[in-house]
């Protein structure tokens, strides 16, 4: 599993089919999908360091599968709807 996350992580930049080139400095409501992607994978991450202590906080891991995929993805679809909706509200001004 760890490795499977270090892979996704790896090739996450080859994955972006934007017909344009992309800078570091574009605004983060430019590019909502690879913002929320971004946020989504630190909590992710911030969620795998937290159920390294699954023994000590005495969760189950069918909690804590639990516990890793909900926010992760409400994190993700959270964060996707926001900016969609700043960047297209951007469109029609």
């Amino acid at each position: 599993f760890p490795s499977l996350t270090f892979v996704v992580f790896i090739l996450l930049p080859f994955l972006d089919r934007s017909p344009h080139p992309v800078h570091y400095n574009v605004r983060p409501t430019e590019r909502p999908f690879m913002t929320s992607i971004g946020v989504a994978a630190i909590v992710f991450v911030s969620l795998l360091i937290l159920a390294g202590y699954i023994d000590v906080l005495g969760i189950s891991v069918s909690t804590m599968w639990l516990i890793l995929i909900v926010p992760t993805l409400a994190v993700w679809f959270g964060g996707w709807a926001l900016l969609r909706s700043r960047q297209k509200n951007r469109e029609t001004k």
